[in-house]
């Protein structure tokens, strides 16, 4: 009794430090956002902040700040053993490291420095209270920075069981469900920042129309495949070529800066104001490809945060931008765009689908199986998270 007692209480321990976190972190990256558009020339700086990056990743040799986070903590809950020693600055460089190089441009997105926080609580709170549970923790630390990112509940708890596709007990599946769930209600009450739309659904069902989805899915994979293209690309080039270290980072932070001069600071940093926009048709034709560049260039160069969140205002703008040519309402094209890009590039067809319906409404549940059903048929790729 002791024994269980302990351990719902250090699963509520963490889940409202988790909460705490990313609510914090949510508050501090809005604040980037209106500062940088307040002082756009911040972005000039943009070369020094790498520079700081990248010495906090090499003076303390921080795994989870050089790989991507779900894979870290993936491969941590399969050998339930920690590959790398935590400590709690960790987390404090982690969130520095991200926030630093957001607020003067870097076009990187949220999750992954969630997951990469939610990772070393898990890892501080298993160490203290000698649970032994490192890879439950691990793969609820997934579950729980999903749903305090996007404020998704039920798709943070599906994201963390597609993710590692290993049976649970009903007991640990219930430890999983209460630790998520916590997590999201703590950010709630802290008045996180959530997404809200609010869509007009009027689409018919006729050969036109699934003609036209079948469209939207085929180019959503299409549009997957050439962001990761674009990443795994830039990551083999930094790894054969001599401009290594400090001097790729100048140099693609310098690309980003010329770029942002040319095209506008406006994709910089998040950019969540993209998926309004892109819903109702603001977005100017190539914010999208000017979007994608920037987070091409910044995932390249070294800078912390994440490749959902950006992913996201690609897929919307795109969707946007084709919509004109199919017959579909623009933010039926803009959903379902996002919809089968994601999974496309992640291969977690229900994380998304519950995803949908949460962020957009129950009403786009059958569009969006639609797509899932067809992506995971015609799509075999291997996905953003996986280990091989």
């Amino acid at each position: 009794m002791k024994q269980v007692i302990k351990q719902w209480g250090s699963y509520t321990v963490f889940a409202i430090i988790t909460g705490v976190v990313l609510s914090l972190y949510t508050h501090v990256i809005q604040w980037n956002e209106s500062v940088r558009h307040e002082f756009p020339w911040l972005v000039c700086l943009l070369p020094l902040a790498g520079i700081v990056v990248l010495f906090c990743c090499k003076r303390w040799r921080l795994y989870h700040l050089t790989y991507n986070a779900n894979q870290w903590l993936l491969l941590r809950s399969y050998r339930n053993e920690e590959v790398h020693e935590m400590k709690w600055w960790h987390l404090i460089l982690v969130f520095f490291s991200t926030v630093f190089g957001n607020l003067f441009g870097a076009s990187t997105g949220r999750e992954d420095t969630a997951a990469k926080m939610t990772g070393t609580v898990a890892s501080l709170v298993n160490d203290q209270m000698h649970l032994n549970h490192l890879s439950l923790l691990s793969q609820v630390s997934m579950g729980a920075a999903f749903a305090g990112t996007f404020g998704t509940p039920l798709a943070g708890i599906i994201f963390a069981l597609e993710l590692r596709r290993e049976r649970l007990s009903i007991y640990e599946l219930i430890l999983l469900i209460w630790t998520v769930l916590m997590t999201f209600f703590t950010t709630k009450i802290l008045f996180t920042p959530y997404p809200h739309f609010q869509l007009v659904h009027h689409i018919q069902w006729s050969w036109y129309n699934i003609i036209s989805l079948l469209i939207v899915v085929f180019t959503g994979i299409f549009l997957a495949r050439i962001f990761r293209f674009g990443l795994l690309h830039l990551k083999y080039w930094h790894k054969h070529t001599r401009w290594t270290g400090y001097r790729w980072m100048i140099i693609l932070s310098c690309i980003i800066v010329i770029y942002a001069g040319v095209t506008g600071t406006s994709t910089l940093g998040v950019s969540t104001w993209m998926e309004n926009a892109a819903l109702h048709g603001e977005l100017s034709s190539l914010e999208w490809l000017n979007k994608l560049i920037m987070t091409w260039l910044s995932i390249g160069a070294g800078f912390q945060g994440g490749i959902l969140t950006p992913l996201f205002e690609v897929s919307m703008g795109f969707g946007s931008w084709i919509s004109q040519a199919l017959s579909l309402p623009i933010d039926t094209v803009v959903v379902l765009m996002l919809t089968s890009t994601m999974i496309a590039a992640t291969k977690l067809p229900i994380t998304w689908v519950v995803f949908t319906i949460e962020w957009f409404g129950l009403v786009y549940m059958p569009e969006a199986l639609f797509v899932a059903i067809i992506i995971i048929n015609i799509s075999h790729s291997d996905g953003l998270f996986s280990l091989s």
